[in-house]
């Protein structure tokens, strides 16, 4: 058993140096066919110096896009992969291919010139890079790119239920068509966020690519483009809801005894500070927004219908107290008490209806201009 056992042990010891000695065999390959490929190498000149326009293939997968900077823009954190042939970084067949993770790599051989027209500003992961060069010719370069904001909300004309457009465009700085040919890969060319926040979902997806032309020639261009849309419900909460339930609760003097005018007053009066503390909240969150926007309309909707409040307080007032002065009439009397009852109860029904419909038509109107998306 023990001479088993001392055998077992040499046999696991052997294969175990045996298997360091061809990882350090292959590295020591590796590392010679590196030298072999970079020594005669120029990164200046890209692939195909001279000839046909180098096609390079793009991808993206989104690690996170959240809102920043409520409720203004977006941010992306994503991965992008692009994919090309260079003649001059064939590996030999014997080794296949060649993976590299080390940083700084990407910088000693020739790499598109991209960048980002459009967002306001790009953070590259040094720390994060990925090289594979096969026996073919092909390139595989892969790096984290985070985007200050791949577009600014600025058409918030149906916020809080907007639905925006976020693009983001890949542009060669120099080289023209002639030169560099940018195309989107077709199968997982885009791999879409998981996420996009707490206050945003994705609708829509678009992939295209065109060709700009300026004085100094024609430059390919890829872009994508996003469509969110706000979530209704968290929104909802925030600037319809209270507005909502203030104009609702201006309705119950309806129900209050018109002699108790203190008790209608406290109402209406609170109902309009209420209303308006209500929307001095909401503009505090547009600071930064100069236009009018549908919930400017609500709050203006609501508003009125604060004033319609007011004015039928006065009105039944003013019938209430004729009913009070006519003390010998009773005739007059009794049919100002009923025009008194007939406002209150006409306008318990009609108020509501009203308001609960101008609401749906509102809500409606905003999301039919999201369906076109």
């Amino acid at each position: 058993m023990l001479i088993e056992s001392i055998t077992k042990c040499m046999i696991v010891i052997t294969v175990f140096f045996v298997e360091v000695a061809k990882c350090n065999s292959k590295s020591d390959e590796t590392s010679k066919e590196l030298r072999n490929l970079m020594s005669n190498y120029d990164r200046r000149f890209r692939p195909s110096f001279g000839g046909e326009p180098v096609v390079v293939n793009a991808s993206i997968h989104f690690n996170s896009l959240e809102m920043v900077d409520k409720p203004m823009k977006l941010e992306a954190h994503i991965t992008l992969r692009l994919q090309w042939t260079d003649e001059r970084l064939k590996v030999s067949s014997d080794i296949g291919q060649i993976e590299l993770t080390t940083r700084g790599f990407a910088g000693e051989i020739w790499t598109p010139d991209l960048y980002y027209p459009g967002t306001t500003s790009v953070a590259v992961n040094d720390e994060v890079e990925y090289v594979r060069l096969n026996s073919e010719g092909t390139v595989i370069y892969s790096r984290e790119l985070k985007f200050g904001s791949i577009c600014s909300l600025l058409d918030l004309h149906n916020f809080p239920l907007d639905t925006q457009v976020c693009s983001l465009n890949l542009e060669s700085y120099g080289l023209r068509t002639d030169d560099i040919q940018l195309n989107w890969l077709d199968e997982g060319s885009l791999s879409p966020p998981g996420d996009v926040g707490t206050e945003f979902f994705l609708i829509n997806m678009r992939l295209s690519s065109y060709v700009l032309h300026f004085s100094t020639g024609e430059f390919s261009v890829l872009t994508l483009e996003l469509y969110v849309s706000r979530l209704l419900l968290a929104n909802a909460l925030q600037f319809y809801f209270p507005a909502l339930l203030i104009v609702t609760i201006s309705w119950l003097g309806f129900w209050i005894d018109p002699h108790h005018v203190s008790g209608r007053s406290l109402v209406v009066l609170l109902s309009t500070l209420a209303l308006l503390l209500s929307f001095l909240n909401f503009q505090m969150s547009l600071k930064n927004i100069n236009h009018v926007t549908m919930c400017h309309m609500f709050y203006l909707l609501s508003f009125f219908y604060i004033a319609l409040v007011v004015l039928e307080y006065i009105a039944v007032v003013l019938f209430t107290q004729r009913a009070a002065n006519h003390k010998k009439n009773d005739e007059d009397k009794l049919g100002n008490s009923r025009w008194s009852e007939r406002i209150d109860l006409f306008c318990r029904i009609v108020f509501p209806v009203t308001y609960f419909l101008l609401l749906f038509v509102h809500i409606c109107h905003i999301q039919g201009s999201t369906d076109e998306y």
